[in-house]
């Protein structure tokens, strides 16, 4: 009797040994590859605010971002740690740059990836908003008190079917981290005009506006048409503005809408980029 007690008492002791055994044990998962993982990134548009977020996976978090050595790139265009490439975009071209993401291992694991950014003139139709007196200049430092001749133009695409016959938008303001402006503290109206083109039917860009224009008076422009000139005066000194075009405030459209010529084209409701000309996603 008492082998068979001390049998089953050591049966259980190793059952017991076994069971917290597998509680106590921690499976540690062999880490992943790392490596950069976005493969190219999106074409650019003059006058237009770029952000593109790079992704990188395996390895330890977090990830550290940075311009390879000899690297650079387009004016008003930064990297961030993070992994953001974002600026507001100047002039047409082509730009090569690599950048180098870093991992957060005890010996940090690191990769590079080269990258082509195309820069170019929006094709539309589209409302585009510059300002400069030669309505060219899309970003740039500007002091208090600075007043700036801004114009609002509805860019086409060559082809008569591409026309523009009415448009209905909202212009607001934002600074380079994407906050609005705030009107009477940062910035004033000075002056709101419209092009000889143009029949004013509601309102004015900021709140909320609706012009319209003949098929004579657009054939009477070559190029672009030139819908409206305002004026203002900035408050304090401010980095990159950008311009952005919404829909008129109690439209039913969630975008902006330009009308094309006739009547056998339909409205088109613009669904173009997110920003200084165009609109958000």
């Amino acid at each position: 009797m008492r082998k068979v007690f001390l049998v089953l008492m050591a049966l259980s002791l190793t059952g017991l040994m076994v069971a917290c055994s597998d509680d106590d044990s921690t499976v540690i998962p062999e880490p992943t590859e790392f490596g950069i993982i976005t493969a190219a990134i999106d074409m650019g548009y003059t006058c237009t605010p770029y952000n593109v977020q790079l992704e990188a996976d395996g390895g330890t978090a977090p990830y550290t971002w940075s311009l390879a050595a000899g690297s650079t790139l387009p004016d008003g265009m930064a990297l961030t740690s993070d992994g953001r490439i974002m600026g507001l975009l100047e002039s047409t071209g082509s730009w090569n740059f690599s950048v180098v993401c870093t991992d957060a291992a005890g010996t940090p694991n690191t990769d590079q990836v080269a990258y082509t950014l195309g820069v170019e003139v929006p094709a539309n139709p589209s409302i585009a908003i510059f300002y400069d007196s030669d309505a060219t200049v899309c970003g740039g430092e500007t002091m208090a008190f600075t007043p700036l001749d801004c114009y609002v133009f509805i860019m086409l695409e060559d082809g008569d079917q591409d026309c523009a016959w009415a448009a209905e938008f909202q212009v607001t303001m934002e600074d380079q981290n994407g906050d609005p402006l705030q009107l009477g503290t940062q910035y004033t109206h000075s002056y709101v005009t419209y092009s000889d083109a143009v029949a004013l039917t509601m309102g004015d860009p900021f709140n909320g506006v609706a012009i319209t224009f003949s098929r004579e008076m657009y054939y009477a422009y070559e190029g672009d048409i030139h819908v409206a000139t305002f004026g203002l005066l900035l408050l304090e000194d401010l980095d990159n503005l950008s311009f952005k075009v919404g829909p008129s405030p109690g439209s039913a459209q969630t975008r902006p809408i330009i009308a094309a010529c006739d009547a056998t084209h339909s409205l088109v409701e613009v669904t173009g980029r997110a920003a200084a000309l165009n609109y958000s996603n």
